[in-house]
């Protein structure tokens, strides 16, 4: 009987099939942040201390593409904060690897007070969702 399946799977294939081709263009990852009441600030002033020179790093050794982060003016909105961050490609999510902006930082201050800042920063956060995004044409 075994003899007769890949027979039978060609004659449903008559043309060779082709691989898609490697996806070469930035994808993004978007990030939005509730944030616990009157810990908005906080977080802020922590992410612009500890976090961005890790990412700047990312950037720099080309692990990550580039970021920006944008603060909710209405009330109203789903989120407090939306934090962009562009790596080179959904091949980035293919290793197994600390993400490289947490390298930077407990390269920076060690791995015990790097793992204290990401937990008190969590603390500030009610709720968080991280989407994945092909990216066109932004930043040209």
């Amino acid at each position: 009987m075994s003899a007769l399946v890949l027979p039978l799977a060609l004659a449903a294939f008559p043309t060779a099939l082709k691989a898609q081709k490697e996806q070469n263009e930035p994808v993004a990852v978007a990030v939005t942040i509730e944030f616990e009441d009157g810990r908005q600030s906080q977080w802020i002033e922590a992410f612009e201390t500890h976090i961005v020179p890790g990412i700047r790093d990312a950037i720099a050794n080309g692990d990550l593409v580039d970021f920006a982060y944008f603060e909710s003016i209405a009330p109203t909105q789903a989120y407090d904060l939306l934090l962009v961050v562009r790596a080179p490609s959904f091949a980035f999510f293919d290793r197994r690897q600390i993400y490289p902006h947490y390298a930077a930082l407990f390269r920076r201050v060690g791995v015990e007070e790097g793992r204290r800042i990401i937990a008190e920063m969590a603390e500030w956060e009610a709720d968080v969702t991280v989407t994945l995004l092909r990216s066109y044409g932004w930043p040209p």
